[in-house]
């Protein structure tokens, strides 16, 4: 048989392989669990079928999208070393529900992002779009309908979000390491998901 490419001598190195009791990939797993330095890169407001988000009892609820930037250690500080990738990339979840029984989270959620919310305001995904938040992320196994089993994500409790300081999201944007919203990627071809451009501002109401 006669192969496209034959006089090319790199075409004909060939490497043993059994990949027989080996598992297909599953994608990216979750990011460690730890506190990390995060910016807010996307909200949810409709499902995949373009229908509101909501939860079983039919409340509205936001899906907020986060992506970390650097680990907070120990002592305070901040980390943007990831060598093996094992949350570089990654996006964390949490959820935002409008209703009265969540209001007290929604509160404490919103203030630690820098919203105002000791004064009547009007809540939109624009307000929350590049906020940066220092987020508790934890390790969870959820039940999969799609894969019809158990599958590990991550998570962020309760009260897993603390303001992040100024002067740390300062020195990650004059280093680069800004993370683009998902719409910014969007428009220049780097994601495929359809989501509406949003104006933003940083930790500012």
């Amino acid at each position: 048989m006669t192969y496209p490419h034959d006089g090319h001598d790199e075409y004909d190195e060939t490497i043993e392989e059994d990949l027989t009791q080996t598992d297909e990939a599953q994608g990216f797993g979750p990011a460690p669990a730890a506190q990390y330095f995060c910016r807010c890169i996307d909200v949810k407001t409709k499902d995949e079928d373009g229908e509101p988000r909501t939860t079983k009892n039919g409340d509205k609820s936001w899906g907020l999208r986060f992506e970390p930037v650097a680990v907070v250690t120990p002592d305070g500080k901040l980390s943007t070393k990831d060598p093996e990738k094992l949350w570089t990339g990654r996006s964390v979840w949490d959820n935002v529900t409008h209703s009265k029984k969540a209001a007290g989270r929604r509160k404490l959620v919103l203030g630690r992002m820098g919203v105002d919310v000791n004064r009547p305001f009007k809540l939109s995904p624009r307000l929350l779009l590049g906020r940066w938040v220092v987020l508790t992320v934890e390790i969870e196994e959820v039940w999969s309908n799609k894969k019809q089993k158990k599958v590990r994500k991550n998570s962020v409790p309760f009260d897993g979000y603390q303001l992040a300081d100024p002067k740390y999201i300062k020195a990650l944007v004059d280093a680069g390491r800004e993370p683009q919203l998902a719409c910014e990627r969007e428009e220049k071809g780097d994601a495929h998901e359809e989501q509406s451009a949003f104006p933003y501002g940083a930790n500012a109401q």
